[in-house]
């Protein structure tokens, strides 16, 4: 079943757009399960990178770690 998690498309209710990335007041927020299962994030900085660039580098950011995470390539899609 841990498997068939990592293989889930991406929610109807999907704010930003991207697979495991949120967005609040003042960051994006890169979000996965490593492979121990444990839950970890990154943030990166609106104010600082620009909402464009913020969500931007998440989004990328999030995408390498399913690749290291072992995700699947159809993961979210």
């Amino acid at each position: 079943q841990e498997e068939n998690c990592k293989n889930r498309r991406k929610s109807k209710n999907n704010s930003s757009g991207h697979h495991g990335v949120t967005i609040d007041s003042y960051s994006c927020r890169a979000t996965w399960v490593d492979s121990e299962g444990i839950k970890k994030s990154k943030r990166f900085n609106i104010r600082k990178l620009g909402f464009e660039e913020a969500l931007r580098q998440a989004s990328e950011y999030r995408k390498s770690m399913d690749v290291a995470s072992g995700y699947s390539s159809t993961h979210g899609k």
